[in-house]
């Protein structure tokens, strides 16, 4: 059992696979057109329209917190 020796994958190995396969993600997402990232109440997350035209009434909150949108938003 002792006379072999292994050679494992070191946490900083494995750390820096996952960020370049993070970073070879975000540019093959990039050079198909698409942004990982959405701003949520800027239409990525619209509610579908009602049958009868108008919109839903969105569903309240359980929280008075800010969503971070309204935070970002009361800040600028």
């Amino acid at each position: 059992q002792y006379d072999q020796t292994v050679d494992r994958e070191s946490a900083f190995e494995m750390l820096q696979k996952k960020a370049k396969d993070a970073l070879d993600a975000a540019a093959q997402q990039q050079d198909s057109g698409g942004s990982r990232w959405t701003i949520p109440g800027f239409g990525n997350d619209d509610p579908a329209p009602h049958p009868t035209g108008g919109r839903r009434a969105p569903a309240p909150r359980a929280s008075n917190r800010q969503t971070v949108a309204e935070a970002a938003i009361k800040s600028v």
